[in-house]
């Protein structure tokens, strides 16, 4: 079992929280000697913590007085003098400086933030008081000004309760902001960006007509499918059109969204290359064109 077990890597004393990296190694070390030094005698022991802990370490243990009491060196009394180095007095007042002041930086999420609070508040000294302010303090640092407001109307929530608030609120505004890839697109009949390059058939060949661009399992769709299943895609994301240089001829383009102070809301889009105005109505079960316009784009005109 020893031979089958990594060792503990060498102690970072030069890491910026040395006493956070001593814990951790002292963990690591725990479960070393748990699993591979049972058995062994406290000399034995000693002479191992010595090797794992690596030069400096050694340097370290070279400086530390034991008294007359403590000449049968064991592991545990070892371990004692490496604490006493490794966590030096704390100054409170700094401490708390550092609490107060740490907010919720960019691009961490709340779980993260109320991690690095507690770690500092560990050395504050809060005592019982400890949890409340933690709390009191992610209403304070978060950046989310609308999600304090919420917060702040109900005085009643727990620390756990808190987080969770502000973590499905931080959900609730990703699914709004993330765009909706509702539709199949017709060249891979997955769903995906609005964007030929993003498609996974774009450059494949068709097994079934051996052209490029589109799989099997999508050859052959018609027109209309085509046209129906791109408009209920801008349906989808009118708050978020964005320029699609498709090149294909089947793609209608919106131009533009007019959405003013009237009631109607219109969009220009290309037919056969010819700027239309539609107005959309989310409500018809059918596309009207006039006839005038039809004409106009010279289309075969087929009676039902």
């Amino acid at each position: 079992m020893e031979n089958q077990l990594k060792t503990p890597d060498k102690l970072n004393f030069e890491a910026a929280d040395l006493a956070h990296t001593w814990k951790k190694w002292k963990e690591e070390l725990s479960l070393y000697a748990d699993l591979a030094l049972d058995g062994k005698d406290d000399k034995f022991k000693v002479k191992m913590f010595k090797y794992l802990i690596g030069s400096r370490g050694r340097e370290v243990y070279d400086t530390l007085t034991f008294a007359e009491t403590e000449n049968d060196r064991t592991v545990d009394i070892v371990l004692q003098k490496f604490d006493t180095y490794c966590n030096p007095l704390k100054n409170e007042t700094v401490e708390r400086y550092k609490f107060n002041s740490r907010t919720q930086q960019s691009g961490e999420s709340v779980s993260k933030y109320y991690t690095e609070l507690k770690l500092i508040a560990a050395h504050c000294g809060y005592g019982a008081i400890e949890e409340s302010l933690i709390r009191d303090q992610i209403v304070c640092g978060i950046k989310d000004t609308q999600v304090r407001e919420r917060l702040l109307r109900d005085s009643k929530l727990t620390l756990k309760e808190r987080i969770k608030e502000i973590e499905n609120t931080q959900a609730e505004v990703h699914a709004v902001k993330s765009p909706s890839h509702g539709a199949d697109f017709r060249y891979c009949g997955r769903k995906h960006e609005p964007s030929k390059q993003k498609c996974p058939a774009y450059g494949q060949s068709c097994r079934k007509c051996n052209k490029k661009d589109h799989f099997a399992a999508v050859c052959g769709r018609s027109k209309p499918q085509q046209h129906k299943s791109r408009g209920n895609q801008k349906n989808q994301r009118v708050n978020l059109i964005c320029d699609d240089e498709d090149s294909d001829e089947y793609y209608e383009t919106i131009k533009t969204i007019t959405g003013a102070p009237t009631k109607h809301v219109y969009a220009t889009m290309n037919v056969n290359d010819r700027p239309i105005k539609f107005q959309i109505d989310s409500g018809v079960s059918c596309n009207v064109i006039p006839l005038n316009k039809l004409k106009g784009l010279q289309c075969k005109i087929v009676k039902l």
